[in-house]
């Protein structure tokens, strides 16, 4: 979800859990209460940026070179943008992300294999919604547990997710971007599952309801900017492009998500 922040801080009341008290009723009769156990959080808005400099010549003699660079560095600056969504620190200036907040379910595994990998995968989507209470949306993996799961085969050999042009012994192709029904999202961002040497750290991909569960609070648009008074850029014949972004992460229900670990 993402939502405009208007100041500095976002305050927030994030759920650790609620009380379901809907029931049948009577006439007259008193109506049910329901319970939530809410907690105010605040988050900072943080900056991210990034700059480089061009010479003057560069941009006079090559028309392609100035939306390239624009191009490129709001590249790096989404990439780190969606690195730090779910890897911040929380630690000043870096945002807090969401692999690091309190609450956040986990679903282990109990063996070595690819199979046990997809199992542990269908126990987060279920936790998300028996524990979290929300439909989850996206499973966000690292493109190589998702090949790790598409490679995976059964005793003749055949792919689980079908083969190269067909699904399972001749059945209808299955769509690869999605497992167990719900929507994969491939990241360089998230760590790898090993399945080769358990424990309790290695963990891969997380599983939520990304929709319901958070929001980015976005304070500006991404920014493209530009000056040749940088320092000694006048002198120099440079200029400095400037690409930046205020934003914060808000975590509203932990438990509507679940990170797959290997600690068998």
């Amino acid at each position: 979800m993402q939502a405009q922040a208007t100041g500095q801080t976002i305050r927030y009341m994030k759920e650790t859990s609620y009380t379901n008290g809907a029931d049948w009723t009577t006439e007259g009769d008193d109506k049910p209460e329901a319970g939530f156990a809410l907690e105010e959080v605040d988050v900072a808005v943080r900056k991210v940026a990034v700059w480089a400099e061009v010479t003057d010549e560069t941009l006079e003699d090559f028309a392609q070179i100035r939306p390239y660079i624009d191009q490129k560095l709001a590249f790096m600056l989404r990439s780190k943008i969606d690195s730090d969504l779910l890897n911040g620190t929380g630690t000043a200036p870096q945002i807090a992300g969401l692999l690091g907040t309190s609450g956040v379910q986990t679903a282990e595994m109990t063996s070595n294999t690819a199979l046990e990998f997809a199992k542990a995968c269908m126990n987060a989507i279920t936790k998300v919604r028996s524990v979290g209470y929300f439909n989850p949306d996206t499973i966000v993996m690292h493109p190589n547990d998702y090949e790790k799961l598409r490679l995976a085969v059964d005793g003749n050999s055949q792919f689980y997710g079908g083969g190269f042009f067909q699904g399972q012994y001749g059945t209808g192709y299955n769509d690869p971007n999605y497992l167990w029904g719900v929507r994969v999202v491939q990241t360089t961002a998230i760590d790898e599952l090993n399945l080769a040497t358990p424990g309790a750290s290695n963990k891969g991909p997380i599983v939520g309801a990304f929709k319901m569960g958070g929001a980015v609070f976005y304070r500006n648009g991404l920014s493209v900017e530009s000056t040749n008074s940088d320092q000694d850029d006048f002198i120099m014949n440079l200029t400095t492009i400037r690409v930046e972004q205020r934003l914060a992460l808000a975590i509203y229900r932990p438990l509507a998500f679940c990170r797959v670990i290997n600690a068998s």
